[in-house]
């Protein structure tokens, strides 16, 4: 058996097998330690949890101002705004629930539907759309469609 000095103590080479063994697991434990505290520190915090939205039913919510639906916490807000023809305000409405409800259904999002008060000053319905992701609002005066609705909401998602 060959003996070999390390630090003044002899090893014979199944003692110098155990000691590099034992080096080696030391250093294994370092880099570990070393690299969950690396991970610890640079880790960016967890996003802040979202509680689920105020409201996210297809059937317009009754609100009192814009701001009551923008603190809805929903991924996609349309705020309607009546005017006096009745007819008219069925039609608009109807098209903003559809086209949440489309968005829903295809990207899986919150979207909210909130309705203001009538407005007499109004001589055609306004649709509202906020994406309070980045913050974008859009209102639709006329030529409201479906797709004109979900299309700025598309406008919303992929603008850097």
């Amino acid at each position: 058996m060959s003996e070999e000095t390390i630090l003044g103590v002899r090893l014979s080479t199944k003692g110098k097998g155990i000691i590099t063994i034992v080096i080696v697991v030391i250093a294994l434990c370092i880099a570990v330690i070393s690299s969950v505290a690396y991970e610890a520190h640079s880790r960016k915090p967890d996003a802040a949890v979202r509680p689920p939205p105020t409201y996210t039913g297809s059937a317009p919510l009754t609100i009192t101002n814009v701001n009551e639906a923008k603190e809805s916490n929903n991924n996609f807000i349309l705020v309607f705004t009546p005017c006096n023809d009745e007819l008219l305000n069925t039609s608009v409405l109807s098209i903003a629930v559809t086209a949440a409800d489309r968005i829903r259904a295809v990207d899986g999002i919150y979207v909210g539907v909130f309705e203001l008060p009538q407005s007499s000053s109004l001589a055609y319905p306004m649709v509202m759309v906020y994406y309070p992701a980045k913050s974008m609002q859009y209102t639709f005066w006329s030529e409201l469609t479906e797709d004109a609705i979900y299309n700025q909401y598309l406008n919303y998602k992929f603008m850097h």
